[in-house]
């Protein structure tokens, strides 16, 4: 091979063997190179198919976090470096410095959980959403926020740094606004607030059933004692001038293993009702209407009726029916392909935005060659990102252009890096 005779005859490499005797280093490197480089047609180790790995299959359905579930939706490898691997990207030196959307989606979390926190104290409901003063309050619950986050963090020149809290004041001010109004025309109370949850979820697997202790955080419940039903509410922060397909259908996103917030968080707030109750949870039979995005992007409708906050539903009965067949069908895929060592690139629409797309061979011709022609490690996931749901009219609900694979899509631009995604999510 052309690396092989290369290597040896250089006069560094020389010296470099003889310092290193008894060391494979270099050999292995080699052999490396030669897998990566290679025409066969099968993945292999270092392709990210690693085989199962019992200790690493044990920590992992320990503690599974619908977000960190999301990423094998997204990318296997994705998957793989942040949840195996446990890597963590290192930030880049021209936006340290900046408040980026993922900060002042922090913020707007916080604030907003504050804000609902104290009116609940003070015992609001009914026709008391109408004497809130929104701008007082606010005030009062992001003071403490911006002083904190500013003795923590660089915020840049002062006088940016005064606009951006400005200007995430007025945008939180629409989004109250709008959200009293919902809470009125539909009875709602706010009851719980950024309320750590839990629930086991079984998994049947080839191999026998498994149970998945899954975790996580649910923003804000409201409950309506006239239905004697509640919703989950979570807040999810954009910058983007449109929302993508996958965003405004978390039924279809869930179907594909992209979004696991929605049917975790029915799970688990059914679970928390049963076994640890708070005292206001409501008692007795209850119903669920659901898990609700609430996304603040203001920029989504500004064209159409100027509202900041996009809300999109997920089905409280999701776990039922045919769709419940289809959510834990593509569940057992998708922990399938985590148990056997399933850790495969697959390139897509979201490559530009990834945090490990400079070590995953992305643009690497043989890697790539091999993710798309090796049909037996990876064609049913990619059957899973081409997943459809039906809409209530029976028309199926399809989204060709928000995943894209390995097989359809040409190697993603290099751009400037657009950081926008969920805050805390």
């Amino acid at each position: 091979m052309v690396v092989d005779a290369g290597l040896a005859r250089r006069r560094v490499a020389l010296p470099l063997l003889r310092r290193l005797t008894g060391c494979d280093l270099l050999p292995k490197g080699l052999e490396t190179l030669r897998s990566l480089d290679s025409g066969r047609p099968a993945l292999g180790g270092y392709d990210g198919v690693i085989g199962h790995v019992p200790s690493v299959w044990q920590r992992l359905i320990q503690q599974v976090a619908p977000t960190g579930l999301r990423s094998y939706g997204i990318c296997p490898f994705q998957y793989f470096a942040r949840q195996v691997l446990r890597l963590r990207s290192i930030e880049e030196p021209e936006e340290i410095g900046e408040v980026g959307p993922v900060e002042v989606g922090t913020l707007a979390h916080a604030i907003l959980r504050d804000v609902h926190r104290a009116w609940h104290a003070e015992g609001i409901r009914g026709d008391g959403w109408r004497a809130v003063d929104i701008a007082a309050s606010l005030a009062r619950a992001a003071a403490p926020h911006f002083h904190d986050y500013a003795r923590t963090h660089p915020v840049g020149y002062p006088f940016l740094w005064e606009v951006t809290q400005a200007r995430l004041l007025d945008l939180l001010s629409r989004v109250l606004q709008e959200d009293l109004q919902d809470l009125q025309d539909g009875g709602w109370r706010p009851i719980l607030f950024e309320s750590p949850v839990q629930a086991d979820v079984p998994v049947a697997l080839p191999t026998g059933s498994e149970t998945l202790h899954c975790e996580g955080q649910i923003d804000r419940v409201d409950w309506a004692a006239a239905r004697k039903t509640y919703r989950i509410l979570d807040y999810k922060y954009k910058t983007s001038r449109t929302a993508k397909t996958l965003e405004k259908n978390l039924t279809l996103a869930a179907v594909r293993g992209r979004e696991w917030q929605p049917p975790f968080y029915l799970l688990m707030a059914e679970q928390m009702a049963q076994e640890a109750s708070p005292a206001d949870w409501p008692a007795g039979s209850v119903t669920s209407e659901g898990v609700w995005f609430q996304y603040l992007a203001p920029k989504w409708r500004e064209d159409e009726d100027g509202a900041v906050v996009t809300p999109v539903a997920f089905p409280g009965d999701a776990w039922t029916g045919s769709l419940g067949a289809r959510l834990r069908a593509t569940l057992a895929l998708v922990m399938e392909h985590i148990r056997s060592g399933r850790f495969f690139i697959a390139p897509g629409s979201d490559c530009e935005q990834c945090d490990y797309r400079t070590m995953c061979r992305l643009h690497h011709q043989p890697s790539r060659w091999r993710a798309r022609a090796d049909h037996t490690q990876v064609e049913t996931y990619r059957r899973l990102r081409h997943a459809e749901v039906d809409k209530p009219g029976g028309a199926p609900a399809t989204d060709r252009t928000s995943t894209g694979d390995a097989a359809s899509e040409t190697p993603p631009t290099r751009k400037r890096r657009i950081r926008d995604r969920d805050s805390l999510k």
